[in-house]
């Protein structure tokens, strides 16, 4: 049974504009997307660190993602996914 990769997203609704989340993408090299999505911490929820690197061929790609949770009390929840397929048609 192939298994199909879909995106998924999370939201976490932040109290104040000063709270706010930053992405920055990593350096451009051909083949590759690499970003560090960063939302500090709020009294009311965790900060969190994500990061990403995925590197393309013309039928396949693979990737790590990386993901730091921790709250203003210092607990802190690191999880990681690895992503691999194959190009299924035309893009």
């Amino acid at each position: 049974m192939k298994q199909r990769w879909s995106a998924c997203s999370i939201q976490i609704p932040r109290t104040s504009p000063s709270t706010a989340g930053t992405f920055a993408p990593g350096p451009k090299q051909a083949d590759i997307f690499k970003a560090t999505t960063v939302c500090p911490a709020t009294d009311q929820t965790p900060g969190i660190t994500a990061e990403a690197e995925v590197s393309y061929k013309p039928d396949s790609y693979q990737g790590l993602g990386q993901l730091t949770v921790k709250d203003k009390a210092g607990t802190t929840i690191k999880g990681s996914s690895v992503l691999s397929g194959k190009r299924v048609g035309d893009c």
